[in-house]
């Protein structure tokens, strides 16, 4: 009699760390402007978050930053980086370079020549200063200068509008590791209603194509992307993709990683938040689609970041309310986490935007006040739904002979 031969098959368990939202802590110390929140940059290299924001005494404006770990710990306490000499006139926004292990400092500065300018610095990964506060250009900001980390070149893409509304002309420029300038500003040809109407160009960098992606809402309310390569030569000029009418505020962007495609989301006229889908190449993959009951303040962006260990993205933004919010989406577009608001402290409300950026976990950061003049910044951090260890799903033995344990039955 033939013996069958037989497989002894256990499932091994596959654990995961639940989802989950931090209570809502208040930065170290230093109080936040009214015109200022507070933006997150994370450092892939040790697991830490930087924090940058600008606050003021009536007489004196002081740029301020703080380091975090993942797990919300204060491991740099505030730091005023540059003394009383500078009067930012934008969010200081920032981004991490993982080859230099640190952090390149954005934003548009009253006081440098001409005034206001783009203008840059350097901190270490202690946030001590690398290089001080340096002008990009001539051509003035209208609002936020926004810059993306390029791994390849080691190089640092930065975006902005100029000018004052309804249309903000639009640059970019690259600048070297050391901060010299490799690519001085150059102007983003727009097509008819190209120009934007919100002076906030968000910037995102695809390791994959060594690409750069461009984005923003036009003066005609239509959502507009270019792609630049790494030499700053357009792959794709100016591409209008969505329908005419329906983008509004700055357009954020995020890359993923994991399969190559890009996110991008803002908000329209009517309060309503989008997200579309978008190949390597820039074209459409899935929607423009409204994220149900997520109701954003038109006046905000839609922020967005991909988070590699659960692929998927997290949306942030502020409400009607002035209430902080987020929601998490798959890699495919579907609603992991519903719209969920995060709670301001009591007697709070949000005053500027919700800007979130992604580790293992990704960090929510904002500024709120109360009907004072009391203005301080304010962070939770979102946990995703991971596996916290990878084993197979099903582990097989051959079986063995009751009598010889060391003989197989076949």
């Amino acid at each position: 009699m033939r013996l069958l031969k037989m497989l002894l098959c256990f499932l091994a368990p596959v654990f995961f760390l639940q989802a989950s939202l931090s209570p809502t802590t208040q930065v170290n110390t230093a109080p936040v402007d009214s015109d200022s929140t507070v933006f997150s940059s994370y450092n892939s290299r040790q697991d830490q978050f930087l924090l940058t924001w600008w606050g003021d005494d009536m007489v004196s404006s002081y740029i301020y930053g703080a380091v975090y770990n993942a797990n919300g710990a204060l491991a740099v306490s505030t730091l005023d980086l540059f003394g009383n000499g500078y009067n930012p006139v934008s969010d200081i926004a920032s981004c991490y370079n993982s080859h230099a292990n640190q952090y390149f400092l954005s934003w548009s500065e009253y006081n440098v020549s001409p005034s206001p300018g783009p203008a840059f610095a350097i901190l270490a990964a202690d946030g001590s200063v690398v290089e001080g506060v340096t002008p990009i250009s001539t051509l003035a900001p209208g609002g936020d200068v926004l810059s993306c980390y390029n791994s390849l070149t080691h190089q640092y893409f930065v975006t902005w509008g100029t000018g004052s509304g309804p249309t903000y002309p639009l640059y970019f420029a690259i600048l070297n590791e050391d901060g010299t300038i490799f690519k001085s500003a150059t102007g983003i040809p727009p097509i008819s209603g190209g120009e934007s109407n919100n002076p906030n160009l968000f910037c995102s960098y695809n390791p994959k194509t060594n690409e750069y992606l461009v984005s923003w809402s036009g003066d005609d309310f239509t959502v507009y992307i270019a792609i630049y390569d790494a030499s700053g030569t357009a792959v794709k000029t100016a591409t209008a993709i969505s329908p005419a009418g329906q983008g509004y505020t700055a357009v954020s962007s995020c890359v993923n990683s994991s399969n190559n495609q890009y996110l991008l989301s803002w908000i329209d006229t009517g309060s309503n938040s989008y997200f579309l889908i978008l190949s390597k190449d820039g074209d459409p993959l899935y929607g423009p689609t409204v994220i149900p009951g997520f109701l954003g303040k038109i006046n905000y962006p839609l922020c967005c970041s991909y988070n590699s260990g659960s692929d998927s993205y997290v949306l942030t933004s502020v409400t009607n309310a002035n209430q902080s919010q987020f929601a998490v989406l798959s890699s495919r577009g579907a609603v992991i986490v519903e719209p969920t608001l995060i709670g301001n402290p009591s007697g709070l409300t949000t005053l500027n935007n919700a800007y979130n950026s992604s580790g293992a976990r990704t960090w929510i950061t904002w500024s709120a006040t109360d009907s004072s003049t009391v203005r301080n910044g304010y962070f939770a951090i979102y946990s995703p739904l991971v596996p916290i260890q990878s084993i197979p799903t099903s582990t097989c033995f051959p079986p063995v002979q009751p009598n010889r344990p060391t003989k197989t039955l076949f």
